[in-house]
């Protein structure tokens, strides 16, 4: 079981910048779905604004 521990700790500490890489691409692209997500009900808040108006 240590042994196992051991070559994932190795693993990890070996690839951790490609690790960073990958969370930090996962979160931009988390963060620009709320983005459009918020654009996307605001320009549909506008326009029943203007349709309705």
């Amino acid at each position: 079981r240590s042994r196992l521990f051991w070559i994932s700790f190795r693993w990890i500490k070996k690839n951790a910048f490609s690790l960073i890489v990958i969370f930090l691409f996962l979160s931009l692209d988390e963060h620009n779905d709320v983005q459009k997500k918020t654009f996307t009900k605001w320009i549909n808040a506008r326009f029943s604004k203007v349709m309705l108006g």
